[in-house]
């Protein structure tokens, strides 16, 4: 499964399609609550709105977009866009969800990792990534080339990177809208990923950052590569680096 394109142009074409379909299934949903609070007009016009924005989108020198309709009416650059546009597909999501419309939910998720790719390639920042890392999750399901894992790998790591930059500073405002949950199942989709391309270079980066990061978790997390390494036959290389780290990190610890 190929990662999508970071086009906006693809991207607002099936965007375009998504709306469609959803407003179908939402015109003939007998009866079904919805749960979302998504406007009314989300569908009939923010969304479509967008869709045409983002097909005609000028970015000056600065990173800066040029006014959007429909879209705060300042200038904005491309990281209050991916915002922007993530918040519009959570909300889309949602619907969809409701709906019982779980291809287009999917669809949605591929959506948002094509935003993000568009985004990192510009060097912005990221916020809300709950449908970014269900999307790469996705993608490395149904992932198994080495050099496609390998390539997966650093998109992770470029999500990280994208959200530590979101965090930058201090006080209140500091990481304000980033889900730390989210940062934790990418971490751990990031070692999976990691260790499935067979690499021990990154696995041994990526269990770092587990470890570091995420200490409560690594234990187990390290006891389960163990578990593994007989099922999936494991190469030595790749199976010392999960025994190092499951050494270095057992599931009874006691602390001074």
């Amino acid at each position: 499964m190929e990662l999508p394109p970071q086009d906006l142009g693809w991207f607002a074409d099936n965007l375009a399609d998504v709306i469609q379909e959803i407003a179908t299934a939402r015109s003939s949903r007998d009866g079904v609550i919805l749960q979302t609070e998504a406007p009314a007009e989300l569908l009939d016009k923010i969304v479509p709105a967008l869709v045409d924005a983002l097909k005609t989108v000028n970015i000056d020198n600065n990173n800066n977009i040029s006014e959007l309709h429909n879209i705060p009416s300042r200038s904005i650059n491309v990281s209050e866009l991916c915002d922007y546009g993530l918040g519009i597909l959570g909300e889309l999501a949602q619907l969809a969800t409701d709906l019982k419309q779980r291809d287009q939910v999917e669809r949605i998720e591929q959506l948002a990792v094509s935003l993000t790719l568009w985004t990192l390639q510009r060097q912005g920042s990221l916020r809300s990534i709950e449908l970014v890392v269900n999307g790469l999750a996705r993608l490395a399901n149904h992932t198994a080339e080495h050099s496609s894992l390998v390539y997966l790998f650093h998109v992770m790591s470029d999500v990280m990177l994208a959200l530590s930059r979101s965090s930058v500073g201090t006080g209140p405002e500091k990481s304000t809208g980033i889900s730390t949950d989210a940062r934790k199942i990418l971490l751990l989709n990031r070692a999976i990923v990691a260790t499935r391309a067979l690499s021990p270079d990154l696995m041994d980066i990526a269990f770092a950052d587990v470890a570091n990061e995420l200490p409560e978790s690594a234990p187990q997390f390290f006891a389960e590569g163990m578990q593994q390494i007989d099922i999936q036959n494991y190469p030595p290389e790749v199976s010392r680096v999960i025994e190092r780290f499951h050494r270095d990190w057992p599931e009874t610890r006691v602390f001074h």
